[in-house]
């Protein structure tokens, strides 16, 4: 069974304000896990020992590539944390309109695993809309890396950006197969621009993914929200229970 965790990003601003405050209200509405895109509460050693206080576990960090001159930061955070894996959120769009660019973002994938693997680290990474528009050869950039990419480096699929793409996310799902360790599970109108929406509140069609996903976990993400976002992810919690 899949862990069911939240990415803190969707409440960052409540974080800002109030830390601890926010992470009570994330553990009241029922989650055990996070996945942390930064820390707003101190240092690394604070945040654990509220995470653990609260019954919490990070199971996953977003963290930018190249790591550069913060690597030694990042690697204190991850194992002050007791992150085992690593995502990368993001590479420049352009990068993916062409095969040159995408063989430069799985060079820059490779030399980061190679460098993170002797800390006990995994790497993964994440997708928006853009790695998942067609090439015009018809290939999806997402399965192009796949044959690029050493075997170790996994996949967290955003379900919500891979429809807005146009891809239908079953079949994507299965061509990456083992590879999707985690799933991004986020839902809207499936228009870029527009506001998300709690999770079975959008168009996404969770019933024939969530049933055929062997992802370790689902990681609800909600980028925006017109409502009260905090009442957007107890909604959310709730629907994806169902599934699980």
């Amino acid at each position: 069974m899949p862990e069911l965790a939240l990415q803190l990003y969707t409440i960052r601003e409540a974080l800002q304000n109030d830390f601890e405050g926010a992470l009570r209200r994330v553990a009241e509405i029922g989650f055990r896990a996070v996945e942390t895109a930064g820390i707003y509460g101190g240092t690394p050693e604070q945040a654990a020992r509220l995470f653990q206080s609260l019954g919490l576990r990070a199971i996953a960090a977003h963290v930018l590539l190249p790591l550069g001159e913060q690597k030694n930061a990042v690697i204190e955070m991850l194992q002050a944390l007791d992150i085992r894996t690593l995502v990368c959120p993001w590479q420049p769009p352009e990068l993916f309109t062409g095969l040159d660019g995408i063989q430069r973002v799985c060079d820059l994938l490779n030399e980061a695993h190679a460098d993170l693997q002797q800390y006990g680290i995994r790497l993964a990474f994440h997708n928006h809309e853009f790695e998942c528009v067609l090439l015009p050869d018809g290939t999806i950039p997402l399965v192009y890396m796949t044959e690029r990419l050493v075997p170790e480096i996994t996949f967290e699929v955003d379900v919500y950006w891979v429809h807005v793409a146009g891809i239908s996310v079953p079949e994507l799902l299965t061509q990456l197969g083992e590879r999707v360790t985690l799933l991004h599970v986020k839902d809207g109108s499936g228009n870029l621009g527009d506001p998300m929406v709690a999770v079975g509140d959008g168009v996404v069609d969770f019933s024939a993914i969530l049933p055929r996903s062997r992802a370790e976990a689902w990681i609800i993400e909600l980028d925006d929200c017109a409502t009260d976002m905090f009442e957007a992810v107890a909604r959310s919690f709730a629907y994806v229970q169902r599934f699980l």
